[in-house]
């Protein structure tokens, strides 16, 4: 059985509503007969010709996007570049996903991050082998030797000034640090959300995305070996073992444009930027590779680019494959898609994008050790609110969508797909959960899926999907207060992470709350445990701050008035009560940056490291 968890970030009502939903859909039950879907090919999807091919298909989609300003269309230049959540951009809660049932704790990788899927490690910023422990502390990258009573700090790496947004992947003796360039005029990256007047805009600029190699082979001395800039905006960075994927999303290209000035009308203007989109190069449309700072080359060749059967948005998705042990030793594989949204299982990834209307288009790739390859597209009615509420199990995609405007759903459902040839087909589906809420959360195991909407009063509803095509309510709950977090620590048991509330939806303060989900026509919950007034869980914005050791959580606590953040221990007894344990100070403002890392192996014996700008041992 495995297990999968989203939360969204705080909310503001006072009770939340959670579904649960078993089903059984790794096959379809079809004129009473059961039919497994044969996984595609990629060789069964249509490939590019030539690089002219590729091009035009380029060039036939934007010229008609182009408008007297470029691609922006008005007199301004405005750019929101979609930021993993994985890279601190105000994440929502995960959970790491294991082969076990909702009996069964789940605890953190390997290397201690808290992560969204068991065997695939994601960045952190701070990383363990047990010996030492790696965090960046600003631009410096920190080695700490943690074997003895009292952490020791070994050696310092000054990071290049112009690399923001770092985290860092462990393998080895390697350390892989991705990150963008740092804002900047040229072929560096603008701020997102910068609104430029027309007159005053800045020459071409490109979204670059960057790759580090550090060696700590000796520990005293960590160097550079390797350092290399991709061309288009990191989605997400994702360890499978010794090979790591980076997956980059290249959208409308770096182009001079003219624009209307007392010389050219903005007819003329559109008509000279048509003409400038057709005379492009399938260079500019490709990302590009820079390697230790020498010349751009292709990252990606024509023939390793394809598309889907049916029109899927507009951009080039690459996934870059490397070894952790040579990360420029790269594999490439691109589909002419667009993409905000990466879920990767141990087998698949997955790429979400807001399709028209509301839609969401969906992209398959196929993971085989150091193969990557495209396998099929396809599309949900919905809109997808974060990665978690994507899973795969046997063949089969499950997700969680939201029916109706983003601000206000008319109801939420799951969404079932298989492969079949280059297509992901729709097998089965649920609608009706929470209607007029909000998805704030999703789990899932193997035949289970729970599903947490808020809007103000609401029930908690468990919903059986053992059969997909025949789904039915088992039960509900009203719960005070609300979890946008929860997390599976044993004996059909659910640690939950929010808020407590009246039910006039007054918030009175940080909560946990134990939830008994052994009988899905009952859930009930065991036991709350109140975290302080103005306190938030930094579990509503990061899942990488909570552990969980056996009998016991760390969760990193903020106070929002006043920024003094503390580690609290919640202890679990074996009846499901909850009771406060230690309480550790962390720095002001910053509980959302704290880490605390398990050195043992998550049982909760051996020490555990708390990261913050230094390293402690508790």
């Amino acid at each position: 059985m495995r297990t999968k968890l989203a939360f969204g970030a705080a909310a503001v009502a006072a009770t939340a509503s959670l579904t649960f939903a078993v089903n059984g859909i790794a096959t379809s039950q079809l004129s009473g007969g059961l039919i497994r879907t044969p996984s595609a090919s990629a060789d069964e999807l249509a490939p590019f010709e030539d690089c002219e091919e590729l091009r035009q298909w380029y060039v036939d989609r934007a010229v008609k996007k182009v408008g007297p300003y470029g691609f922006g269309g008005y007199g301004i230049f405005y750019r929101r570049d979609v930021v993993d959540v994985t890279k601190g951009a105000v994440p929502l809660a995960a959970a790491e996903r294991s082969n076990a049932s909702p009996d069964e704790a789940v605890s953190s990788s390997a290397t201690g991050t808290n992560v969204q899927e068991a065997g695939v490690d994601e960045p952190d910023r701070a990383k363990t082998d047990g010996d030492l422990v790696v965090h960046l502390r600003g631009r410096t990258l920190v080695v700490t030797d943690v074997t003895s009573g009292s952490p020791r700090e070994v050696g310092t790496l000054r990071l290049p000034r112009n690399l923001d947004s770092a985290e860092l992947l462990l393998a080895g003796d390697r350390v892989l640090v991705t990150g963008t360039p740092s804002y900047g005029w040229g072929r560096d990256p603008m701020p997102v959300d910068m609104v430029v007047p027309a007159r005053v805009l800045p020459p071409p600029m490109d979204q670059n995305s960057r790759l580090l190699e550090v060696s700590i082979a000796d520990p005293a001395s960590p160097r550079i070996v390797s350092d290399q800039t991709f061309g288009g905006t990191l989605l997400s960075a994702r360890q499978y073992d010794d090979t790591v994927r980076v997956v980059l999303r290249t959208g409308e290209p770096t182009l001079d444009f003219v624009f209307p000035d007392r010389d050219r009308t903005r007819k003329e203007a559109k008509a000279a930027n048509q003409a400038i989109v057709r005379n492009s190069t399938v260079e500019d449309w490709l990302p590009s590779l820079r390697l230790d700072g020498g010349e751009r080359t292709p990252l990606v060749e024509c023939e390793d680019v394809r598309h889907p059967a049916s029109g899927a948005g507009f951009g080039t998705i690459t996934v870059v494959t490397l070894p952790a042990a040579d990360p420029t030793d790269l594999a490439t594989t691109a589909v002419t898609a667009g993409g905000d949204l990466v879920y990767s299982s141990t087998d698949r990834l997955y790429l979400a994008t807001r399709a028209s209307g509301r839609a969401t288009d969906v992209h398959a790739f196929a993971l085989d050790g150091a193969t990557t390859s495209y396998l099929a597209s396809g599309r949900v009615d919905g809109t997808i609110r974060d990665r978690w509420s994507m899973d795969s199990y046997e063949g089969a995609l499950r997700i969680a969508v939201a029916h109706g405007p983003e601000w206000s759903p008319t109801d939420n459902g799951i969404t079932v797909l298989q492969e079949r040839g280059g297509d992901l087909v729709v097998v089965g589906s649920v609608r009706d959960l929470g209607p007029k809420e909000e998805i704030k959360s999703v789990r899932w195991f193997d035949d289970l899926a729970l599903v947490v909407t808020f809007r103000q009063t609401d029930p908690l509803y468990t919903v059986d999907l053992s059969d997909p095509t025949r789904p039915r309510t088992l039960g509900k709950l009203k719960i005070p207060g609300f979890s946008e977090y929860l997390h599976p620590v044993g004996d059909d048991r659910l640690l939950g992470l929010g808020q407590d509330a009246s039910l006039r939806g007054i918030v009175r303060g940080g909560q946990a709350s134990m939830f008994d989900v052994s009988d899905l026509r009952d859930p009930r919950r065991i036991d709350t445990l109140f975290l302080g007034k103005h306190a938030m869980p930094a579990t509503a914005y990061d899942p990488r701050t909570f552990t969980w050791l056996g009998s016991r959580a760390l969760v990193a606590v903020e106070d929002q008035w006043n920024g003094r953040g503390s580690l609290v221990e919640i202890l679990v007894g074996d009846d499901g009560t909850l009771t406060e344990g230690e309480r550790w100070p962390l720095p002001r403002w910053e509980a959302p940056m704290a880490r605390t890392l398990p050195l043992g192996d998550s049982s909760g014996d051996g020490a555990v490291a708390l990261v913050t700008r230094n390293v402690r041992l508790l």
